[in-house]
């Protein structure tokens, strides 16, 4: 027997190893542990499905991992809404348990609220008011008789409770005759058109009678009876009234068909009626200078003696001509302070 050497090579080379792999086992095993413990306990989600949510013993676990869920539904957010369900046109959702037979009632109606009434009783009853109490049909009609009288029967009452005599000296008819005039004033679509209407032919007229007498003051210029300077009245009319009779017919194309103060500025439709009161200035100026040609002793209304110095040789058709444009003048210009008036109080009633 030989006396022990010692291990063998391969298995004093092996040692080592083994040594260092028990040392990393447990160390990984001690890593491990500590990892565990610092985790987070986490609860399932509900809509996560697990083994242990099947209750049907029947199917395979592996068969009801292929299967897709009943009750699954999709994710909805604030900002991102669930998709819809059905692509149908916006009213058209309950088309399919319509029926093609009209809502109306196909019974009496006595007989269609009999039908409802078990259904009305079996609900909740409103409770009573507490101390009130009921009362019979005499009590009714002795206490509050006006309940059971026609409006055919109190209608004769009213009238001969009116009041009689002029509405002038009566104060309560005069006060509903104003209110009457108010209303219409404010709310009759057709008020702003009459006036305006008004306004045009007397505006057609002026500049009639203002071509009228530049005409005639020509005519005596060429007849050889000598210069007669036409007057500035007679310019104005011929000038203004031209663009007048433009405006009036946008003006009441706005007043009727042009967007309402509601989808427009407030600012564009009074800066528009401000366009009225510089026509009135200057119908104002126009209408002095006309009623002061009438009056000039140097024109066309006066006779004129050789010596005194003379603008225009007399003429009676020229100065009838001129008295009609300065009356025709004062109507429109009155006309137009009206149509001012009513045009800003109506706005203001609608701002209001």
């Amino acid at each position: 027997m030989q006396p022990f050497q010692g291990f063998p090579a391969s298995a004093s080379n092996q040692a080592p190893d083994s040594q260092s792999s028990t040392l990393n086992a447990s160390n990984h095993v001690h890593r491990d542990s500590s990892s565990a413990d610092n985790r987070v306990v986490r609860s399932i989600p509900p809509w996560v499905q697990t083994e242990d949510d099947s209750d049907d013993e029947s199917v395979d676990h592996q068969t009801q991992r292929l299967l897709p869920l009943a009750n699954t539904v999709p994710a909805s957010h604030h900002y991102l809404p669930a998709p819809p369900t059905q692509h149908k046109a916006p009213g058209r959702k309950w088309d399919h348990i319509r029926s093609a037979e009209p809502p109306l009632l196909d019974q009496p109606i006595d007989t269609n609220q009999q039908r409802w009434l078990p259904y009305m009783m079996s609900g909740p009853q409103p409770r009573g008011v507490p101390g009130a109490r009921l009362v019979s049909d005499a009590w009714m009609d002795e206490n509050m008789p006006h309940l059971t009288t026609t409006w055919t029967a109190a209608e004769p009452e009213k009238a001969s409770e009116k009041t009689k005599g002029l509405w002038l000296f009566t104060p309560e008819r005069r006060s509903k005759t104003f209110a009457t005039i108010k209303r219409i004033i404010l709310k009759n679509p057709f008020v702003p058109l009459v006036f305006r209407l008004l306004v045009l032919t007397f505006t057609v007229a002026a500049l009639g009678l203002g071509a009228r007498v530049f005409h005639e003051a020509n005519a005596v210029y060429r007849q050889g009876n000598g210069p007669c300077t036409k007057r500035a009245s007679t310019y104005m009319a011929i000038i203004l009234d031209s663009i007048a009779v433009p405006y009036i017919g946008y003006i009441t194309w706005d007043e009727y068909l042009s967007k309402p103060l509601g989808l427009r500025s407030a600012t564009a439709k009074v800066s528009l009626l401000l366009v009225d009161l510089l026509f009135i200035v200057f119908y104002s100026s126009n209408l002095s200078l006309a009623l002061d040609a009438l009056d000039d002793p140097r024109w066309a209304c006066f006779d004129h003696n050789e010596s005194q110095l003379s603008n225009c040789p007399a003429s009676p058709r020229i100065c009838r001509s001129q008295q009609g444009l300065s009356g025709v003048l004062v109507v429109a210009l009155m006309a137009w302070l009206f149509t001012f008036i009513i045009s800003v109080l109506r706005v203001v009633e609608r701002l209001r």
